[in-house]
């Protein structure tokens, strides 16, 4: 009898650990995959508890709209040369990430595009993981990345505002990026498009600035108390410190994320789910400039956010922000030609919804879209 309690101890054990979910490499993107999601602004779902053999339903997730990330060869993209480690890129944030691909990571190489309102090629360093593997049930790590880009002081047309003590030559912008993953429960996610077994990964990213002013024969000076700040220094956009917290629930073999889980605050409210979408065919990134495009990045956002305009008759608009009472708290006009980008910031605002509109040169508005703003 004692044996055959032991035997069954050991089968429920064996059933109990078989069940959670690794993953594995083989969800890793590679080369030309093509990355489906879609964004609810108003989810109306639960995180659930911590622990083993938890069901999440956000089978209740709507979007009208699938966006569609591919994975480009690195040698194709604007910083090809300039980070010739990387395998692959991806559209993010308004810019180009490029990446390595090895058996057990994806590593951050380099990143090309506009941040702060200033364009930028800079390496991470160090390199950060974007993704690992294989991760189990109760892993926890760390991991830091970081950038650091120059601007040559010709290049900062407010220079002059700033009433700095000493005129510079050029700002550097230092920015490291700690996350703290811990894989804390597992079970099985419903989305619109199925049900899959997956893994809760809790993210914690707590970002930190250093801005240095070069100043002839005084080398560099650490600035970040008079420019830096989330919205209280004097580089429009910021370049702000804090935390933001979020949770992916991941799938093995599965390239997207099945969801991730945007807070407003640590610990806060849910504000956004991105989750994975059905396929419909094309690529953003191949659409062509016939196509129109009004998206701001990031979203959600708590400081400098880029809103890219593309595919409107060339001509003068009005872009206004209003808050969830139709209230405008932000106005401004922009001249589209081609391929535009506006940069503004939210690091003032109130945490909540907002309603980002462009208005021709009669008033009417002809394109709308959901912008959550956040606090770190």
């Amino acid at each position: 009898m004692k044996h055959t309690l032991t035997l069954l101890f050991l089968s429920l054990s064996v059933g109990f650990i078989s069940a959670q979910t690794t993953i594995t490499n083989t969800s890793f993107f590679q080369m030309n995959d093509i990355l489906y999601t879609s964004n609810d602004d108003i989810p109306n779902v639960d995180l659930g508890t911590t622990g083993g053999n938890q069901t999440w339903d956000y089978s209740s997730l709507s979007s009208t709209q699938v966006d569609a990330t591919e994975v480009f060869p690195a040698t194709s993209g604007m910083g090809g040369a300039a980070f010739p480690q990387a395998d692959v890129y991806i559209n993010f944030l308004g810019g180009e990430l490029y990446l390595q691909i090895n058996t057990n990571e994806i590593k951050q190489i380099g990143f090309v595009g506009a941040m702060a309102g200033f364009d930028v090629n800079t390496a991470f360093n160090p390199q950060g993981n974007f993704r690992r593997a294989p991760i189990n049930y109760q892993d926890s790590f760390t991991d830091e990345n970081g950038i650091a880009f120059t601007i040559a002081a010709e290049d900062i047309p407010f220079l002059d505002s700033l009433e700095l003590p000493v005129n510079p030559d050029s700002i550097r912008v230092t920015q490291i990026f700690t996350t703290e993953y811990e894989a804390d429960a597992w079970g099985t996610m419903t989305i619109p498009m199925g049900t899959f077994d997956v893994l809760r990964m809790r993210r914690l990213q707590t970002t930190t600035t250093q801005i240095e002013a070069f100043v002839p024969f005084l080398n560099w000076i650490d600035v970040t108390d008079l420019l830096g700040g989330l919205g209280g220094g004097g580089i429009p956009g910021g370049f702000g410190d804090g935390a933001v917290e979020s949770y992916e629930f991941l799938a093995d073999g599965v390239k997207e994320a099945i969801a991730t889980v945007q807070l407003d605050t640590v610990g806060g409210d849910i504000v956004r789910v991105t989750y994975k979408a059905q396929e419909t065919g094309t690529p953003i990134a191949e659409v062509g400039d016939d196509s129109n495009l009004f998206a701001a990045h990031p979203n959600p956002a708590y400081g400098d956010v880029r809103i890219d305009i593309r595919g409107f008759d060339n001509g003068n608009y009005e872009l206004n922000l209003y808050n969830i009472a139709g209230k405008r708290v932000l106005t401004q006009n922009v001249e589209v030609n081609r391929d535009t980008a506006v940069i503004i910031n939210v690091a003032n605002l109130d945490k909540g919804t907002y309603l980002y509109a462009l208005h021709d040169s009669a008033g009417k508005v002809i394109r709308a879209r959901r912008l959550m703003v956040i606090k770190p």
